[in-house]
Parts: C-alpha cells; structure tokens; sequence
C-alpha cells in the first residue's frame, strides 16, 4: 500500500485499490500497455513509482496512470522476469529465471550471474536489508550483493539449508525490526541483519606444503633452490569454521607479475618451468563476507642462476676472450714479421743472384767493347790524315752496331760509317761482320 493506495499483482494485470473510496482501475495490455499481463511482483520506490515485473524482457513502472516501458538488452535473449526490488540509494534491482540479476543504475543495467559469484541464474526472490545487502532466493541457498562494492557471497548448509529446499516465488518480507523472512518448501527462514558482526575476522591461513618437481620440500620462509628450471606446486589452506566451503583464495607471484589473481576456491597453484630468479608468493584468503587477510601468507623463492649467467662468469669471458684476441694479433704480427723477414731474406738472395749475372753480363758485354774497339780504325790515323776530323761514339748498351772504317788503297781515302741492324751484343755481332766484309772488299 502506497499513499493509501494498494497494488495487487495478478495473472490479469495490476489492481489498483483506492481504499479511500475511490474505486477499482486495472492495468492490462490492452488498455495501459503493460508489457505482459501476468505480472509476478511489485514495488514502489522513494518517488511514488510502482515497479512491476512480468514475464517478459521489459521492466514497467506506473507513475499519474501511466506505464513506462524499459527493455533490458540481453544479446536477443528473452528474459522471465519475476522478482523486483529497490535498494537504500534508489536503484531497481530485477530478479529473473536463467539470466540471473539485473540493477537498474539510471540508464544502465548491470547484470550478475553465477561467473560473478552468484548461487545460480534462477532466482525466486529479492529483498534489501537497509542499506547493505540485496538477498535473492535460489533452489537449495541465498545469494546476497553487498552493495557497497558489488562482492556476492552465498548462504547454504551453513545455514541449515538443504540443497533440496526450494525458496517459494517472492515468499520474502522484512518486518519493521528489519529482519528478512523467507518461505519455502521447508519453512520458513529469518535472517537478522543485527545480529551479524559488523566485521568478521578473515580466515587463519597458512601454506601446508611446497612440492619442487613433484617431490616433496621442506616448507620455510625462504626457498632456495640450485640453476634451473621447477614445476612448483603450494599448497596451503584458509580455516573458517563457519563457512570452511566458502573460503576464496588470491596469490600474486611478484617476479612474474605485481596483479592479484581473481578469488578461486581452490587449495593449490602450480607454476611450471619457473626459471631462476628472485619471486615473493603472496596469498590472501577470504571467508564467505568477502574481508581478506590484512598480511598476507608469504614465501620467498630464489632459484639461482646459472654459471653462464653471473657478472664475474662474464667478467672471466671478457678477459680471457680479451687475451685470446690479443695473442691472436701478436701471434699474427709474428707471424708476419718472419714472413716479411723471410721475404726480405729471399729478395736479398735473388737481387745477389741477379747482381752477379749482370756483373758476369756487364762484364762480358764490357770486354766484347774491348774486341770491337780493337778492330776499330785508331783515332790517330783519321786526324793524321784528317786533321780537322773527330770520331763521336756512345752506345746506348756498351757495344752496338755502328762502327767507322777507313782504308787506303790506290792512292785514295776509302772512308765508312755505317750502322748495322740491332743493338748491343747482336750490332755489335753484325758491326764485326761488317769490318770484316769490308776488309775483304776493299782491302
């Protein structure tokens, strides 16, 4: 009832009841546009509006008799719409059958599911307690949404709930004292939020075991650990003697990555082929009201590096590639110095050689001079007979074939010069041949 007015939600639509007196008026498809005409729930908020959810994909509010249409998107899917709620700041929260919790945030909606931490997808119910959770009935547990951030935990056999137990369709009221009732199958269960810490203590956690290749070690602070490469399996576990199945675990492995892991259930984390290095494992664990451990459980791993890895390993490298290189160049500059040595040693050899054949050369081709001077005409018997005369000779290689002949015969000068084919030894050769013809000719 609102204002003195009541809303009843009906297979036919919505009845609205002025208990004052002022008459019946219903709300169908036909005549006010409601998405569907089976309507499941209603609620009103702080303005006076009137929620209304009905199987369909579209949320309706009736504000001054007029119904207002929002359509949920959800990738074409069609949604069953059959719980309806407002929290403490005003936001519509939508319950549906398989598609899980949708908040209607102004224009947006915000959708959780069973990956996000929720019971299941199909919900029965929905209720507020103040202003921090919003609760949702499923088959066989609860669900609650803390507000603040959105964290979901859930409630089952902790709670004395068997997972046969069946939470009736919207069968949820908080009464004035504020504690929550819900019906189903088996009775009815009352939660009063008073009665809850304000703020539980995070489970007492510790790291059981460290497995180095499948192989047992020794669990410490520290974990030292010869070169190379190891499988690391942790074990550990978070003891919370309410709720021991609804411990959530996080690690970071700092070395590998500073960003927390998302919460898991598990009891283990295995890294495979680890190399060596410096890493830090950190855990948090949680208990069912999300409060992780304020210091988390730590363990220090150090896998030292190998030979090849360390500064002074490279320090030694460095040197001894250093000394090999410069032997290498000294070695090499010895090398070429005896054979520069050598080289010079055979160049000396060959220049004697070559010095003695044209000494023997010079020496020949000299005393060759000698012989065709012999047969030259002497210079004297030319100025003798003419006096204004004189004889020019150079050859260019010691001997060659021009010569001069002079002769007297029958009262007269017989006088030659005359230039033979060839140079060197073979004029010189042609220049004897030439004296000697003449000789014979003349003479």
């Amino acid at each position: 009832m609102v204002n003195g007015i009541l809303w009843v939600a009906t297979e036919k639509g919505v009845c609205k009841v002025d208990v004052n007196g002022g008459g019946i008026r219903w709300f169908t498809i036909s005549n006010a546009g409601l998405p569907h005409n089976t309507v499941n729930d209603l609620q009103a908020d702080r303005s006076g509006r009137i929620w209304l959810s009905s199987l369909s994909n579209t949320v309706s509010y009736i504000q001054d008799d007029s119904v207002t249409r929002m359509t949920i998107p959800l990738a074409g899917a069609a949604l069953e719409i059959r719980s309806i709620t407002r929290d403490s700041e005003g936001d519509i929260w939508v319950g549906t059958y398989g598609n899980g919790i949708f908040r209607m945030k102004g224009d947006s909606a915000i959708n959780y599911t069973t990956s996000d931490g929720l019971l299941s997808d199909y919900c029965y119910s929905l209720a507020g307690d103040d202003s921090r959770y919003i609760w949702v009935s499923h088959r066989g547990g609860l669900s609650r949404i803390r507000l603040s951030d959105g964290f979901i935990s859930t409630v089952k056999d902790e709670a004395g709930i068997e997972r046969s137990m069946e939470f009736n369709l919207n069968a949820v009221h908080r009464d004035r004292a504020g504690v929550l009732w819900f019906g189903s199958t088996s009775g009815v269960l009352s939660y009063d939020p008073g009665m809850e810490k304000d703020n539980p203590p995070p489970p007492a956690l510790s790291i059981t075991s460290v497995l180095v290749n499948n192989r047992p070690h020794r669990v410490e602070r520290v974990l030292e650990l010869p070169p190379g490469r190891y499988d690391l399996r942790i074990q550990f576990v978070g003891v919370n003697l309410k709720n021991p199945e609804a411990v959530r675990y996080r690690y970071r492995m700092e070395g590998l990555g500073n960003a927390w892991s998302e919460p898991f259930s598990e009891t283990q984390v295995t890294f495979n082929r680890l190399p060596d290095g410096r890493y830090t494992f950190q855990l948090k664990a949680s208990s069912n009201e999300g409060v992780y451990s304020k210091e988390p459980a730590t363990l220090q791993i150090m896998i030292a590096k190998p030979l090849w890895k360390r500064w002074w390993f490279y320090a030694i490298l460095l040197v001894l590639i250093s000394i090999g290189i410069i032997s290498y160049i000294k070695r090499r500059e010895y090398n070429l110095k005896m054979e520069k040595q050598a080289l010079e040693a055979a160049v000396r050899e060959r220049t004697e050689e070559i010095r003695l054949i044209n000494k023997n050369i010079t020496d020949s081709i000299t005393y060759a001079r000698r012989i065709q001077q012999a047969v030259f005409p002497p210079p004297g018997q030319l100025t003798t007979l003419f006096p204004d005369s004189f004889i020019f000779n150079r050859p260019q290689y010691i001997v060659s074939g021009d010569f001069f002949w002079m002769s007297r015969k029958n009262g007269k000068m017989v006088v030659t010069v005359a230039d033979c084919t060839g140079h060197g030894v073979p004029g010189a050769f042609m220049s004897m041949l030439g004296i000697t013809l003449l000789n014979e000719l003349v003479n």
